[in-house]
């Protein structure tokens, strides 16, 4: 899995667009997400019990969005929600949970999301 690095200031929006592709031979396909829940994690010991999480956006809270057939999956993380982050590097992560329960990491804990002052 690729280590993908995000940096946002304080008091700004955030949008991170994805596509959610697989390959056949060579092929890529856009994977239909209908029925599917997404959620992403900023903090210290994202998706655990124990966790510190600073950001929690998700299909169920609206922040994150889902163009279904499409297999695209759009991540909002507002103003109002970074305006009253402190700044530091955190982990990331993102789940997606299909329409019968299995969970996948789409984006695994090992990325470093670095929140700034202006």
């Amino acid at each position: 899995m690729e280590i993908i690095p995000f940096e946002m200031h304080i008091g700004e929006d955030f949008y991170l667009p994805i596509l959610y592709e697989f390959e056949v031979c060579g092929v890529d396909y856009s994977l239909d997400l209908s029925g599917y829940a997404v959620e992403m994690q900023v903090g210290n010991g994202i998706f655990t019990p124990s966790g510190n999480i600073i950001v929690d956006v998700s299909t169920a809270n609206g922040n994150i969005i889902l163009d279904g057939p499409e297999g695209k999956i759009n991540i909002y993380i507002p103003n109002s929600i970074s305006s009253t982050l402190i700044p530091g590097v955190y982990d990331y992560g993102v789940k997606v949970t299909n329409a019968v329960g299995l969970v996948e990491r789409l984006i695994g804990a090992q990325n470093q999301f670095k929140i700034k002052a202006w």
